[in-house]
């Protein structure tokens, strides 16, 4: 055993001070003859030598908690790490990491790297532990284990270039992470070195004691000016507006200085151009701005003219922009107070309007609006009944595509709520639930609502907590995507005719839980707004496999140069 910071181990002796403060503090017993305890001598005695017993086992545990604790700031480790490596006592590893990029597609450079790597191999894999990563960018960087030279000679076989871009920093840091402490050996990485790919320099990692690190380069007929375009977003969504599309892009030049013209496209038409000007084997940042005023789709295309590129499309870099107008939403307050501030329209309002870019635009009412039709969802917030025309007026807006969220209030009438709005809704109140403190968990994780909203999709929703809720009568035309934590709904969702309702049985106001002042509660509010416009938004997301279906008299220009229409 050895240990990881053997410098903090004089700590150690801090384990006497138990021993210590117990020999220095403990209690001394004093002698009095008092004749009327004198029968009680022989019973005092052993209570006496119990206690101190239990003294010095109580000052051995103290010491025994602050050896652990030093130890365990030491970091001690076996040497080994691994049952087959310490069967084979001074058996060390070999790591071969393969680049298998798109730049190493170019003529014969990744045959030159495998040859480099089966070479590494042949002459250094003998009575060693073979490990083979290869990588490209961050996301894709694979580490398999050989058994032997041949298995892994099979495995660099299989491997084929032509992912993205290159990230060293990424797969080095994944690669050392997968070595463990004590053991020794070789890493050797064959790859082009892109100049970009270890842009990071300030943050290049550090080997494990014992081993060391060799670079092989490849393809070294790399033509001395070439240029790179790499862009942040591939996908924007914007409002109509003055210089409302902003799009950025970096150039990565190899080679020496000078000037390129920046040219941005918009459906293959010319919007503008910019001279820039680049650094000598440097990067420079470019900001592109235009006017998109008609709503709709875009192919968007950024175009350097400058040095030749070292690859086919690396002097241009695609994009699609979506020009969208501000979703509209009527929030009805049904429930007024003194301090608008308690309102749960309130807060509705507010975190649909967060933020000068908000997609959305939330209007405050006391009433429905007499026309419904101009807003692409309405929220009734604690809203306990509405007139017979208005219900009217709102089943035939949800029936033609509108979208309905329903919170509850505070004190409501529920055979009131029932009576007024129970047609509409996906479930009616059964009554109040018992006050305690409540959680949100997912019932439907693979909802766009829970997938967009919690952490990686999981479903987690934090301690949003709700001291009062309702309870909801079982319903089968409702969708449960969100319950309580003790079992019962929370977010019901149901369809009708071509629009959809949501209704959550939480109030969303501060009068009974703090949900509202929960970072979640802004994306929890826009995904729900979000996923009832959904039949007035068409999304341009692609599931790879999935049959593309066009509109009609649009055509799909395969890479081969040939044409498809209808499902491509």
């Amino acid at each position: 055993m050895s240990w990881l910071n053997p410098s903090i181990l004089w700590l150690l002796a801090l384990a006497l001070a138990p021993l210590l403060l117990h020999l220095v503090l403990r209690q001394k017993v004093r002698r009095v003859m008092f004749s009327a305890v004198r029968f009680l001598a022989s019973a005092g005695h052993d209570v006496l030598v119990r206690r101190r017993w239990l003294e010095w086992l109580l000052a051995g545990v103290r010491t025994l908690c602050i050896v652990l604790l030093v130890a365990g700031f030491a970091r001690p480790f076996f040497a080994g790490g691994r049952e087959d490596a310490a069967a084979a006592g001074s058996r060390t590893m070999l790591v071969v990491m393969l680049d298998v990029s798109r730049s190493m597609s170019r003529g014969s450079v990744f045959s030159e790297a495998l040859d480099r790597a089966q070479r590494i191999i042949n002459e250094n894999g003998a009575d060693r532990d073979i490990r083979i990563v290869t990588f490209s960018d961050a996301g894709s960087v694979s580490i398999r284990d050989a058994r032997d030279a041949g298995e892994a000679m099979e495995i660099l076989r299989q491997a084929r270039p032509g992912g993205a871009g290159t990230d060293i920093v990424a797969a080095l840091t994944r690669t050392i992470s997968s070595l463990g402490a004590g053991r020794d050996g070789q890493v050797h990485l064959v790859s082009d070195l892109q100049a970009t790919a270890i842009e990071r320099r300030g943050e290049l990692p550090h080997l494990p004691h014992g081993f060391s690190m060799h670079v092989h380069a490849v393809g070294g007929n790399i033509p001395a000016d070439s240029l790179f375009v790499s862009g942040k977003d591939a996908f924007l969504e914007i409002q109509p507006g003055e210089n409302n599309l902003v799009t950025t892009v970096r150039i990565a030049n190899r080679g020496r200085a000078g000037e390129a013209d920046v040219e941005l496209r918009l459906n293959d038409k010319p919007i503008s151009t910019r001279r820039v000007r680049l650094p000598q084997n440097g990067q420079t940042t470019v900001d592109l701005r235009a006017t998109i005023a008609e709503p709709g789709e875009y192919a968007g295309c950024i175009i350097v003219k400058g040095p030749p590129p070292l690859l086919d499309g690396d002097d241009r870099f695609h994009f699609v922009v979506r020009v969208v107008e501000k979703i509209r939403v009527a929030v009805i307050n049904g429930h007024p107070a003194r301090d608008p501030a308690q309102d749960a329209a309130f807060y509705v309002a507010a975190a649909l309007g967060a933020g000068a870019d908000s997609p959305f635009r939330a209007e405050t009412f006391e009433k429905l609006p007499a026309d419904p039709s101009p807003w692409n969802a309405v929220v009734l917030a604690a809203v306990e009944r509405l007139p017979e025309p208005d219900i009217e007026r709102l089943a035939r807006y949800v029936d033609r595509g509108g979208g309905l969220i329903v919170s509850v209030g505070p004190g409501m009438d529920i055979a009131a709520f029932n009576a007024s709005l129970g047609r509409l809704l996906p479930a009616r109140l059964r009554g109040v639930a018992a006050e305690g403190e409540r959680l949100l968990v997912a019932a439907d994780r693979t909802h766009p609502l829970v997938r967009n909203v919690t952490p990686g999709g999981r479903g987690d929703f934090g301690r949003e907590g709700f001291r009062s809720v309702y309870e909801l009568k079982d319903s089968q035309d409702a969708h449960v995507i969100l319950r309580f934590d003790d079992g019962r709904p929370a977010l019901l969702e149901k369809t009708s005719g071509a629009g959809r309702i949501l209704m959550f049985a939480g109030c969303l106001d501060r009068r009974t839980g703090n949900f509202p002042l929960r970072a979640i509660f802004v994306p929890f509010m826009r995904e729900a707004v979000r996923s009832l416009c959904g039949g007035r938004q068409r999304s341009c997301e692609i599931v790879l496999g999935a049959p593309l279906r066009l509109p009609a008299g649009v055509r799909l220009a395969r890479p081969d140069g040939s044409t498809a229409g209808g499902d491509a």
